[in-house]
């Protein structure tokens, strides 16, 4: 960036399609343009980012044929103490940033056993409840969870469908999974809890 009491640096909006014509062009725009001075700052999907040092005194003339091409130009004043006043507030930010981030994670971390907790007495009411009300269970049954290896699910599920026998005439799965805890809790009275 060069700033002086006769050159500025002035900052132009270049279009992605249009940078080659930009930098054919920018030099002839005006006859007090310092060649070869545009240097790309920036780039993204749609636009370019160049600066340009040209005399003060042709400044707007070089706007109006900049604009009439369909380049933008806007005015850059680089100070120093802004500068510094804007790196201090990025630093405060990523630290605020990293603090929240911190506790958000704590909070996290906390919670997640709770949460899981919670969610495990909520299952369990509702096994209770849709049993009794989806498929006329006594209110004296026992529920249980089985996760099998993947070797032996089919064997599983034939075992405990063969000790259902005939209590399911539907051929529901989820009857005969209901019938089976049904018959399970008839069958082990004791029985309150699945073993080890």
């Amino acid at each position: 960036m060069v700033t002086s009491e006769h050159l500025v640096t002035l900052l132009s909006i270049v279009p992605k399609y249009s940078q080659k014509d930009w930098l054919s062009s920018y030099e002839s725009l005006d006859t007090f343009v310092v060649p070869r001075s545009s240097k790309k700052l920036y780039e993204d999907n749609e636009y370019a980012l160049y600066t340009v040092t040209l005399f003060a005194k042709v400044v707007d003339n070089f706007k109006v044929h900049a604009r009439e091409k369909g380049f933008q130009i806007r005015d850059f004043e680089y100070s120093p103490e802004a500068q510094e006043s804007r790196k201090q507030e990025l630093e405060k930010l990523l630290q605020d940033q990293e603090v929240m981030r911190t506790s958000l994670l704590q909070w996290c971390y906390a919670s997640y056993s709770e949460v899981f907790s919670s969610w495990m007495h909520f299952s369990a009411v509702r096994v209770f409840v849709e049993s009794i009300l989806r498929y006329g269970l006594p209110a004296r049954f026992l529920s249980v969870v089985l996760a099998p290896s993947t070797k032996s699910e089919k064997k599983v599920r034939n075992i405990l469908e063969g000790l259902c026998g005939n209590a399911n005439s539907t051929g529901d799965p989820k009857t005969t999974w209901a019938w089976l805890l049904a018959w399970e809790a008839r069958q082990s009275p004791t029985l309150t809890s699945p073993s080890p």
